[in-house]
């Protein structure tokens, strides 16, 4: 039974060509730019088991597999480059594909995320099938910020593509997102106050002033936008009323992917929200806020995110695999607080993250421990 579920603040958890005989990564490298449209390789690598990965930071004992960086110009309007990494051989896959959301504008696998055997790739479902012959057994989307957005825009509007969904920290409402951008930073915080962000943090304020200017006006020369609250408002409606790229992700009504389901499902069934109190936009705070989801750091980097256990109860994705796999539905996940946010240095605290509406009460005992705390 396939099941579809949400961690949060936000975090989403949805669970919701060739012959039979896999290629290897060589021949990978060659059918490639026959299933990506406009695709080519730049180059191509094995790297075999209990060796490093050469990447920043390198990865040491890794299992063996194919890396495989190339450049699409889809339609000759996208570009994007990459590489599909951690396509491992055919006798140690797990038989599960999953797909990692961008956070902001950017996107990229990371290999802290890759804690469970799955083979992930910002790519196509083409090249797994090429690699292995066979299609996956699971699909997951794994995403923070627009990578949750992402994850439910997937859910809303292609209810057949994932079986399981973790979607956190959602920006789903993306046109009031940016208008709420543009107003704190350009009509609330002026260009002259000490709460002004420059162009060098867009990455805290979102493109904002830049997607009224080009995607809303629709304008094809470089310039800035300038508007007052009244203006503002006044895009705000055409945004809405456009929504370019079609960005939001804000349809509430998923039949089509619960569909898949029992007719009888509870939504509970089907969909939980886990609220993190206290933590950061997609990781981080005063909170209890490692719990093996997006965005996790290697360990060379402090290991902030990732669970203090490998189990369904500590990390997020082993949860969604056994609610996906074995329909055992997530009724608590154990969040981490460490030391300094660095894993290595060693526990602070953990706390029972519970499903909407239910939260974590204390019932005596020691504070740090999540076995004081119970969901009610």
């Amino acid at each position: 039974m396939i099941r579809i579920g949400l961690l949060s603040p936000l975090y989403v958890l949805s669970i919701s060509i060739l012959g039979t005989v896999g290629l290897n990564c060589s021949d990978l490298a060659r059918v490639a730019p026959s299933l990506i449209p406009n695709a080519s390789v730049y180059a191509v690598q094995d790297y075999p088991a209990n060796t490093t990965f050469k990447a920043a930071p390198e990865f040491a004992g890794i299992r063996s597999v194919c890396v495989l960086p190339l450049r699409s110009l889809l339609q000759h309007l996208l570009d994007f480059q990459g590489s599909i990494r951690g396509l491992a051989s055919s006798t140690e896959w797990s038989g599960r594909f999953a797909m990692v959301g961008n956070g902001g504008d950017s996107g990229g696998v990371n290999f802290p995320d890759m804690g469970v055997p799955l083979s992930k790739s910002v790519y196509s479902k083409r090249i797994i099938k090429a690699h292995y012959g066979k299609q996956a057994a699971h699909n997951y989307w794994i995403g923070c910020s627009s990578g949750g957005k992402q994850g439910l825009k997937e859910v809303q509007a292609y209810p057949n593509e994932f079986d399981g969904v973790i979607a956190g920290a959602a920006a789903q409402w993306w046109t009031h997102l940016q208008a709420a951008s543009y107003r704190q930073n350009f009509l609330l915080d002026s260009v002259a106050s000490p709460g002004h962000l420059v162009a060098n943090d867009t990455a805290l304020i979102g493109p904002g002033f830049d997607y009224f200017e080009y995607q809303i006006l629709n304008k094809t020369t470089v310039g800035t936008f300038d508007g007052n609250e009244m203006v503002l408002e006044e895009l705000l409606k055409v945004a809405d009323a456009t929504d370019p790229g079609q960005a939001n992700a804000i349809e509430g009504n998923i039949q089509s992917f619960l569909r898949r389901y029992p007719a009888n499902l509870a939504i509970s069934d089907g969909y939980r929200l886990f609220p993190v109190p206290g933590m950061n936009h997609c990781g981080g705070g005063t909170s209890a806020s490692s719990f093996g989801a997006a965005s996790q750091l290697p360990l060379s980097d402090g290991g902030l995110g990732q669970s203090s256990d490998f189990d369904k109860d500590h990390d997020m994705i082993l949860a969604m695999i056994a609610w996906v796999e074995e329909g055992i539905a997530p009724d608590v996940i154990i969040g981490t607080k460490y030391i300094n946010d660095t894993k290595p240095a060693g526990i602070e605290f953990q706390r029972k993250l519970c499903p909407h509406p239910k939260q974590g009460k204390f019932i005596g005992g020691d504070s740090t421990s999540a076995d004081s705390f119970k969901c009610l």
